[in-house]
């Protein structure tokens, strides 16, 4: 468990607490305002909360090999993510509001129970690469190709 108290580190832009036990992620994180990086890589997530939309600044987003069926609808609201690597999860989709992440370059979901490639992929203009091996995808849609 992260202490608290964490929420006093006003300044605190990188936050790394991969490969630990967390089962679900500590409210204090969602009130650093100035975070930038938060990696909670190698967990026991099975959520990550809707509160993720107050991390505004949010660059990078490492949330691979955890329990995650399921992203939350706020994630489209996180305007300056440039990295999103959610690969080894449980996952099938991504929520629409993901097509208001304008400023992703990098977007990895390997690993997980894709069929089809999300539609909200379309908003992703800024998009520089994608890994979306290890999935079921049956097809390449021509979005993604133009």
């Amino acid at each position: 468990e992260i202490p608290f108290e964490m929420d006093r580190l006003i300044n605190l832009k990188n936050l790394s607490a991969y490969q630990n036990k967390l089962t679900a992620v500590p409210e204090s994180i969602f009130r650093l305002a100035n975070l930038e990086r938060l990696n909670l890589s190698v967990n026991k997530l099975d959520s990550l909360g809707d509160e993720i939309r107050h991390l505004t600044k949010l660059q990078v987003l490492d949330i691979n090999h955890n329990q995650l069926a399921e992203l939350p609808t706020s994630i489209g609201s996180l305007g300056e993510l440039r990295f999103l690597y959610v690969a080894a999860n449980r996952l099938n989709n991504l929520p629409p509001s993901c097509k208001e992440l304008k400023n992703l370059i990098y977007l990895n979901f390997t690993h997980n129970q894709f069929k089809n490639i999300p539609e909200c992929m379309e908003g992703m203009e800024n998009l520089m690469e994608l890994r979306i091996y290890h999935n079921a995808i049956e097809s390449i849609p021509d979005c993604i190709t133009n």
